[in-house]
């Protein structure tokens, strides 16, 4: 009896084996048959009955078998866990402009990473950032973001200077904010070198200010302001003007002792020169297709790193990937300038046209 029981266990083993052997074989075989299909960009539609991509119904089994379609329900699953987590946590923050739950001298909330909030603070983790994407990947909105949550986060007033070379259409509406002191466009050609000898003169100043009064850094400055530069298309800036490139590298290697900080965009690093690159060390990664670019950005980073997630921080030697949302509107617009004469004299500057009369020798503009 023990031998014929024996004899059905080992023909049922055999049996098993044999039958996963050849499913095996013919799921590898099938899928030989079967090669990759270009997904990229194509919607997904799930029901309990039918999986769709694109305009491609899935075959039931391919759902399991099939490491492409694995591939993508896994990042499809994550994408949505993800988005999920941003409208959570963006409907609690944007009544408050997303203000950083952290604290700091320029403390911001970026977004969500791994369900968490992803928040820095600009004096401390950066002094610059910049903020790298395709056309159409959302580096402007997550500028404005970032800006939006800065400018309700931070412990005291600061100032902005916007500069934006895609007509303005960036960053015009921060322009009505009371702590800007100007925006300057790629449409305001008369404007741009006097603009550029003004803000190399802001560091001049600050300079002997923080002589005058016997410290090294606006740490230990109880009167100045810090001041946040944004920079909206960099390479076309930089190819702009002759001094654009040497007061933006000014801003980058002297600017966190003086208070003043650059956050800049682009859609590649292609136009930047590296010692600009080195000091913008607050690092974000939005749809780059480039592996040169995202090899400049991260060393370290390898293409088995990516997940479902929008973005990548950079940081020191940290990285973080995470999503964010689109702001819907900026904060306090539209109310009285807090310095409303250093607004008039980062504007103005000497008319085009003067009528002197017999007692006037001339004007001098000192930016």
């Amino acid at each position: 009896m023990a031998l014929v029981t024996g004899m059905w266990q080992f023909a049922l083993f055999t049996f098993v084996s044999v039958l996963s052997v050849a499913l095996t074989t013919a799921l590898v075989k099938k899928k030989k048959r079967e090669p990759d299909l270009d997904f990229s960009d194509q919607p997904i539609w799930i029901s309990p009955w039918a999986v769709a991509i694109g305009d491609k119904v899935l075959p039931r089994t391919g759902w399991f078998f099939k490491e492409q379609y694995s591939d993508i329900f896994f990042d499809y699953a994550t994408k949505q866990v993800a988005e999920r987590d941003v409208q959570r946590r963006s409907k609690q923050l944007q009544d408050s402009y997303y203000k950083s739950p952290n604290s700091g001298e320029l403390p911001f909330w970026a977004g969500i990473a791994d369900s968490v909030d992803l928040t820095f603070d600009l004096a401390r983790d950066g002094p610059h950032g910049l903020i790298v994407g395709s056309t159409g990947s959302g580096k402007s909105e997550l500028l404005k973001l970032i800006t939006s949550s800065l400018l309700v986060s931070v412990p005291e007033p600061i100032e902005l200077v916007l500069i934006d070379f895609k007509g303005g259409a960036g960053l015009r509406a921060l322009n009505r904010h009371p702590w800007s002191l100007t925006l300057i466009t790629d449409l305001d050609k008369e404007r741009q070198e006097r603009f550029w000898h003004y803000l190399g003169g802001e560091l001049k100043s600050r300079e002997v200010l923080l002589s005058q009064q016997g410290v090294s850094s606006i740490s230990e400055s109880s009167t100045l302001k810090r001041m946040l530069v944004l920079a909206d298309e960099l390479p076309a800036i930089i190819a702009s003007h002759p001094l654009a490139l040497p007061t933006l590298e000014a801003i980058a290697a002297r600017g966190r002792s003086l208070g003043v900080h650059l956050i800049a965009t682009s859609q590649s690093l292609s136009g930047i020169p590296r010692a600009l690159i080195t000091n913008l060390t607050l690092r974000f990664a939005i749809g780059v297709t480039d592996p040169g670019d995202l090899i400049s950005l991260v060393p370290t980073m390898r293409a088995t790193s990516a997940t479902g997630s929008r973005a990548l921080a950079i940081w020191g030697s940290n990285t973080a990937w995470f999503d964010f949302p689109m702001i819907k509107e900026l904060p306090n617009l539209d109310q009285e300038k807090g310095s409303p004469q250093k607004v008039l004299a980062w504007t103005d500057g000497l008319p085009v046209k003067v009528a002197f009369d017999n007692e006037t020798l001339g004007i001098i503009d000192i930016p």
